[in-house]
């Protein structure tokens, strides 16, 4: 069973996986959007993931601190998981996601572009790996 993890922001939605075996996780890719709709958003969640969706057991969301203006977002992608998915989901404190992957990419000597670019897929990548950490469960991080 695998694992995803999302991290979701006002434009964008980063995507990180295990491997079946949980051994291995690894940046997926992300989701861009103008204005969310909660609907397409599914959908080209669905087909990001069309060659692992039947084998994902849990979803990790990156759960904002309160008062931040993605909560909503967040509420409405767990809600549409639980009701149209078997998965178990769960949430792990993003507050630092996005700070520590900028932080590990330029420490590569990504350039900014490129950092940026890669950012939401590693902050994603980052929530899976403390959830990880959270169940005392070691795992392999691909880059």
């Amino acid at each position: 069973m695998r694992v995803l993890s999302l991290d979701i922001g006002t434009k964008k939605v980063g995507i990180a996986l295990s491997s079946a075996d949980q051994s291995l996780i690894f940046p997926v890719g992300k989701i861009r959007f103008d204005n969310f709709k909660g609907l397409i958003f599914f959908e080209k969640l669905k087909t990001e993931l069309r060659n692992f969706w039947e084998e994902i057991g849990v979803a990790v969301i990156g759960k904002a601190s309160e008062g931040n203006s993605v909560l909503s977002q967040i509420d409405q992608v767990s809600r549409m998981l639980k009701a149209w998915t078997d998965w178990d989901i769960k949430f792990i404190s993003e507050d630092m996601s996005s700070s520590d992957s900028w932080s590990f990419l330029k420490s590569l000597n990504f350039s900014s572009n490129k950092a940026r670019e890669k950012l939401d897929s590693y902050s994603a990548l980052i929530i899976l790996k403390d959830y990880f950490d959270s169940i005392n469960k070691e795992v392999l991080v691909s880059f």
